[in-house]
């Protein structure tokens, strides 16, 4: 018989012959133990409940007598759902009483558990079902319980609350963490688990995995029986090993014959196979399904797995090398030909030598197709010494096109060393026109901002340099290399510029400048502008007039109106009480007041000398020959769209009606254009077709 004539037996009433047949089978204890429960409900549909009952008893007492807790565990919950009889309820409680302490041995809450959930008390099977699930899970997270959550590293439970599900945990990386019941991102480390090794005998585990990295990859991968990256193996593995061992592990780690990698780089997925041979066989079919590039990735990792598979991985990617120099992608070829240097025994079957691919290739190609810094580097050394009369037309060229910062310092390294003319032509070319090499512009200006910087650098940052660097930062060629502009300024650039001679109209040029940058954050501007005023004190100063409508003005008067006679007073009086309460050190609201006070005297200051310095705009006053402030535009475009904005002062500026300060970006655009001539503005040419006063 099979397990399958279970079934058949049933439906064909051959009932007697399957008490034998259950019997026989336990008495060899060969069985399915959902197969048996699966026969047992059988009956009781059939309603043979009765029968049932003497079938799962016998099933149980086998369980028990051989120990098998947790399966003895499972079918006393089927007993009890199915085929209980409610006299017997007190004995079997007994029996799960036992059975839990079994399954889950020293619990420290397990009295307490089973008082919370009136264990006791029950009166009926399918309470006491559903009770003893509550019962394991609480058990599960009770004290001392061993858990893993990614980040986090294992932890145990330090305090338990049942009546809010909720657990605390000491992790690795964090402790007093609250966890809920049931959280899925939190991993219950059972006794077979192998972090729970790293839990309990963690010394020995160091051990372990220091004498047999293969083994212990494997039995991990086999405990979580999932694909798993190379940072969550690591994450497991915190504190078993040691981050200055890491490397030297993981290479041994992962030739294990049965694990198989799928994808490449930090993505790549790491999972257990039944036998090296299926290993090999979904290794071989995963290569093969890929491209060249993730071929070539895996052959360098996989190749020492055996001499068959590399074998196979040379066969495919020589047929590859030859395509890949037939079709001049000089990238894939010089990977493949990179990884035959780790064979030797194979590299003379590759179909091209690095000599011969580079005088066959030309310069440009192979270098805007390299995207590996050592290979890129490897390439220009081999040009300079292979091509000694156009290796400096080469490295000439590539300099505008280059983007790795430690590339552009070996190539100027070998200019300045053996063609110095060259060097100066190169940087001269950058500094004068950034947008030609935004990459090559932005690296100039880390290597300037050194406060050693060499002075084939620093000999270059005149007081001009700095309105290119500034101008740089809204232009949309230096997006991507906007921050690393605002970080160089910050850590030196912009000192090393100002400590040459900086003509003041520049210096004032560059501050106008630095208000209008749009993507510069205000406390930059500030403090950048502050600096300026520091090293060019000789600026000219000019007339800082500040236009505003008579309205605009009016609340701003009546704003400085309020705060000298409602607010100052007001808080002077809150000054006083709270210095009544004495221990002025320790006194919240004395403090609080004291820094109102000081906001107070400063917006008075402020508003003073901001009205002092005010001219209120006249509709009737204003001379529209040329955009001025209190000026009303009208902007057209060819096929008759128009645009009609209005310049203010900065306190009346509301760009959703159309009305600008004159001191931003388009008003500083605007101003001083006539009729008839022409402005770039958002990316459009406009027209500046008439001018009125504004009303």
């Amino acid at each position: 018989m099979n397990d399958k004539n279970l079934t058949e037996l049933v439906e064909n009433n051959q009932l007697d012959d399957l008490e034998v047949y259950w019997l026989e089978i336990l008495e060899r204890g060969e069985f399915d133990l959902q197969d048996l429960l699966n026969t047992a409900k059988s009956l009781g549909r059939r309603h043979e409940k009765q029968r049932a009952g003497v079938l799962m008893n016998l099933l149980d007492d086998h369980l028990r007598e051989h120990q098998r807790w947790a399966d003895h565990l499972r079918v006393l919950k089927e007993i009890t759902r199915h085929t209980l009889d409610p006299k017997k309820l007190d004995n079997i409680k007994d029996q799960f009483r036992e059975t839990l302490s079994r399954v889950y041995p020293q619990r420290p809450s397990f009295d307490s558990i089973l008082k919370f959930y009136s264990f006791n008390e029950i009166l009926n099977p399918e309470e006491l079902v559903s009770a003893i699930e509550k019962v394991e899970e609480s058990l599960r997270y009770d004290v001392g319980q061993a858990f893993y959550q990614q980040g986090y590293g294992t932890g145990q439970v330090t305090e338990i609350n049942l009546k809010l599900r909720v657990v605390r945990i000491d992790f690795e990386k964090k402790s007093d963490v609250t966890v809920q019941f049931g959280d899925r991102e939190v991993l219950f480390l059972n006794e077979g688990h192998i972090l729970n090794e790293k839990v309990r005998h963690l010394p020995k585990f160091q051990q372990e995995a220091e004498a047999n990295p293969a083994g212990v990859l494997g039995r991990l991968l086999q405990t979580f029986d999932r694909a798993m990256t190379v940072s969550e193996i690591k994450d497991c593995l915190n504190n078993v090993v040691t981050e200055g061992s890491w490397s030297r592990w993981w290479t041994a780690a992962k030739k294990n014959p049965q694990i198989v990698t799928t994808g490449k780089g930090s993505q790549a997925l790491y999972s257990w196979s039944g036998s090296a041979s299926e290993a090999e066989a979904q290794t071989r079919k995963e290569f093969d399904s890929v491209k060249t590039k993730e071929r070539v990735a895996m052959a360098k990792t996989l190749s020492g797995r055996s001499p068959e598979l590399t074998n196979h991985f040379a066969e495919v990617l020589i047929a590859e090398a030859s395509k890949a120099y037939e079709t001049k992608k000089w990238d894939v070829a010089l990977d493949i030909l990179d990884l035959f240097q780790r064979w030797p025994d194979k590299a003379n079957q590759m179909p091209y030598t690095f000599e011969q691919m580079l005088r066959e290739a030309n310069p440009t190609e192979v270098l805007n197709l390299i995207d590996n810094q050592v290979q890129k580097t490897r390439v220009l050394i081999a040009y300079r010494e292979l091509f000694s009369d156009t290796w400096l037309q080469i490295y000439s060229q590539h300099f505008f096109r280059e983007e790795n910062p430690k590339v552009l310092t070996l190539m100027l390294g070998r200019l300045v060393s053996e063609a110095s003319e060259s060097a100066d032509q190169v940087l001269n070319r950058i500094v004068i026109s950034p947008s030609l090499s935004p990459s090559a512009f932005t690296w100039f200006c880390e290597m300037a901002a050194d406060e050693k910087a060499d002075p084939i650098f620093s000999n270059r940052l005149e007081g001009k340099f700095l309105l290119s660097v500034i101008e740089a930062i809204d232009a949309s060629e230096f997006t991507k290399n906007r921050n690393r502009i605002k970080k160089a300024l910050e850590s030196g650039l912009l000192m090393n510029i100002l400590s040459h001679t900086v003509n003041p109209d520049v210096a004032q040029k560059s501050m106008d400048m630095l208000d209008h940058t749009i993507h510069l954050e205000d406390y930059r501007k500030d403090r950048w502008k502050n600096v300026i005023r520091m090293r060019v004190p000789e600026m000219k100063k000019k007339e800082d007039w500040i236009f505003s409508t008579r309205e605009a003005f009016e609340v701003k008067r009546s704003e400085l109106e309020n705060l000298i006679k409602v607010e100052l007073p007001t808080n002077r009086k809150a000054i006083g009480e709270a210095a009544a309460h004495g221990d002025l050190k320790e006194n919240f609201e004395y403090k609080a007041a004291r820094e109102r006070q000081e906001y107070l005297i400063n917006r008075v200051a402020a508003l003073q000398n901001e009205l002092n310095r005010v001219r209120v705009l006249e509709p009737g006053q204003i001379d529209c020959s040329e955009v001025r402030p209190g000026t009303r535009i009208v902007l057209g475009q060819p096929g008759d769209k128009r645009l009609v904005l209005t310049l203010l002062g900065p306190w009346d500026s509301n760009p959703q009606q159309g009305i600008y300060s004159y001191q931003a970006k388009i008003g500083t655009i605007l101003l001083g254009k006539l009729p008839g001539e022409k402005i770039e503005w958002n990316d459009e040419n406009w027209v500046v077709e008439t001018i009125e006063p504004w009303s």
